[in-house]
């Protein structure tokens, strides 16, 4: 498997924090000079893509490297659903929001991510707004450049990169704005919210249960979101916004590991 991490620590003038991005990955053959080649790009952000804002968020790959196959690949399962449209094709992956038992609510909070792909390349995710409900829009374009600086290590397998600095700085949410997004938590532990998950299988898939699980801490006094973990989409992300100095980070983990199995 191929991992990648992001830190990012930020003056106590802004915020301090520290993020860990791992996207687990097979990198052999072909897809790894691809991914490469999207390394690069990223590394020239505005050059190679958009970010639209409409209800959700829309990344527009302006000269795709990827294929479909690659999606599949990476996300390691195929997509609960899969719809062509002549020339295009859309792969939607979606995690079905868990509740303990008996308890309902109304309302879709199932979260989703969507790719579209057209003459078999990749040229646009979606990714629904209720992940920015704990991931800061505001870092979403600066996490993606800053992985086009970072240092890979073959013999690892591991792409790592730092986000030190900030174009803008991400507000945090409150309880009840983060309720409206991604509703009542599975189960509430003292300041921090439970979020649970399982991926939606396609018709024809006949693999384990996949579970993701979100676990969101709020300021006991302000009710201000001031840290998160989870894995999403078989992606691992950490999130602590503190009002102290920022932790020094090259006495930190590269990769911060979770139990975050389901179990």
């Amino acid at each position: 498997m191929f991992s990648s991490g992001i830190k990012a620590a930020f003056s106590k003038a802004t915020i301090a924090g520290l993020i860990a991005l791992c996207l687990c990955i097979g990198l052999t053959g072909c897809i790894y000079v691809r991914l490469l080649t999207l390394k690069g790009q990223l590394g020239r952000f505005d050059d190679y893509f958009e970010v639209v804002e409409d209800r959700d968020v829309v990344l527009v790959f302006k000269k795709p490297v990827l294929y479909s196959d690659d999606v599949v690949r990476l996300m390691e399962s195929p997509p609960s659903y899969r719809a062509e449209y002549g020339r295009i094709l859309s792969l939607t992956y979606v995690l079905e929001k868990m509740y303990l038992k008996g308890n309902t609510e109304e309302g879709n909070f199932d979260v989703f991510i969507g790719f579209v792909c057209t003459r078999n390349k990749l040229v646009q995710v979606l990714l629904d707004r209720k992940i920015f409900a704990f991931f800061p829009k505001e870092m979403f374009v600066d996490a993606l450049k800053a992985f086009g600086g970072g240092e890979i290590d073959q013999q690892r397998r591991t792409l790592t990169t730092r986000l030190e600095t900030l174009e803008k700085q991400p507000r945090l949410l409150l309880i009840d704005e983060v309720e409206s997004l991604l509703g009542l938590p599975y189960m509430i532990r003292g300041n921090e919210y439970w979020y649970k998950y399982v991926y939606k299988q396609p018709p024809d898939y006949d693999g384990e249960n996949i579970y993701s699980n979100l676990y969101i801490t709020f300021d006991g006094d302000s009710g201000e979101m001031i840290k998160f973990r989870t894995i999403l989409f078989d992606a691992k992300l950490e999130m602590s916004l503190r009002e102290q100095e920022p932790p020094e980070l090259e006495k930190q983990p590269v990769i911060e590991e979770f139990d975050l199995d389901g179990e």
